[in-house]
């Protein structure tokens, strides 16, 4: 998997998140995982528009932004848990920092 997210990374030039770790394939079906992997990590930009159009298609970025908000209430209740304030504000301070970012 690991050969795939540097391949994700030359034809996408970014990463959003390590959690999914090929996501799309937990989604579709057998006919969409073939188009994936007959595309996948092909820097030739018809190959690149094909698992955009199926990353679109199965609202991937949908997916990941309710994972995201999930993850950051769940973070935010286990702060808010910690006895001590000042831990609570530097901790508050790391995930502002990262949360919603864009690189």
């Amino acid at each position: 998997m690991a050969d795939l997210k540097s391949k994700f990374l030359k034809v996408y030039s970014v990463l959003k998140s390590e959690l999914l770790e090929d996501p799309a394939f937990d989604f579709t079906n057998d006919s969409r995982q073939w188009v994936e992997r007959e595309n996948y990590g092909k820097p030739d930009p018809e190959n690149v528009a094909k698992v955009k159009a199926l990353y679109k298609e199965l609202d991937i970025e949908g997916v990941f932004a309710d994972y995201e908000s999930k993850s950051h209430k769940k973070l935010t209740s286990w702060i808010e848990g910690h006895p001590s304030k000042a831990v609570q504000a530097v901790l508050k301070s790391f995930l502002g920092k990262i949360y919603k970012r864009q690189k």
